[in-house]
């Protein structure tokens, strides 16, 4: 047990452990992810939309995307546990929050929210450069950019949409 093992004893244990508790409950959105791979695509669409259609919705451009694209879009997100205090960098990604509070761009988002929807503008200088921090541990699922273009050169209609 590496707390025991090299002396994290102290608080610096107490947070590792919280940490790994935490991680357990993001490693089960990977899982979802998973399940949702093996379904058929109608299901994969329905499920989809059911668990994660709070933040769908949060993003103006995902809002009226083919079932086909938002499943591929979703199952492309990568899970994040950031602790409280730690930073936020801009990664060039939407991030919805789907556990605890953070500040970004001096908004409090909590589960739900969403920030990095300027992802999509090629120009930087159209883009918001901020950064967030938690307040709380934060589960966060991020769709990063390249991810993006992705699904979208396999969906051309509902790239034409987001463009």
């Amino acid at each position: 047990h590496i707390v025991i093992g090299h002396g994290l004893e102290s608080d610096l244990g107490k947070k590792c452990r919280e940490y790994f508790q935490k991680m357990a409950d993001l490693d089960s959105s990977a899982g979802v992810r998973e399940v949702i791979r093996q379904m058929s695509p109608m299901l994969q669409a329905e499920v989809t939309r059911h668990i994660h259609g709070g933040w769908i919705q949060d993003v103006w451009w995902l809002r009226s995307v083919s079932d086909g694209f938002l499943v591929q879009v979703v199952l492309r997100t990568e899970s994040t546990l950031y602790l409280p205090g730690e930073f936020i960098p801009d990664w060039r990604a939407v991030t919805f929050v789907g556990r605890g509070l953070a500040i970004w761009g001096g908004v409090l988002m909590r589960k739900g929210r969403s920030w990095g929807m300027d992802m999509i503008l090629n120009s930087p200088k159209l883009r918001k450069n901020l950064t967030g921090m938690a307040l709380t541990f934060l589960e966060t699922a991020m769709l990063r950019r390249h991810h993006l273009d992705v699904a979208m050169e396999h969906f051309p209609d509902d790239k034409a949409k987001i463009r």
